[in-house]
């Protein structure tokens, strides 16, 4: 899903996806959600969009 959400913001270049990928799972996910989205980044997340690991990477 993330990844998805990721592609939706493809347009606005990598830097400013990855903010807005970020503002959206901070509000509409729940802290478990990111948790588990975050360890599968930190474990290289090799099916993760660039834009949705940098995202999922962020404290």
């Amino acid at each position: 899903m993330i990844n998805q959400i990721a592609a939706n913001f493809a347009w606005a270049g990598e830097v400013e996806a990855t903010a807005r990928v970020l503002d959206h799972i901070t509000r509409f996910w729940s802290p478990s959600m990111r948790s588990i989205v975050r360890r599968y980044a930190e474990a290289g997340g090799a099916d993760l969009a660039p834009a949705a690991k940098a995202a999922a990477l962020q404290p």
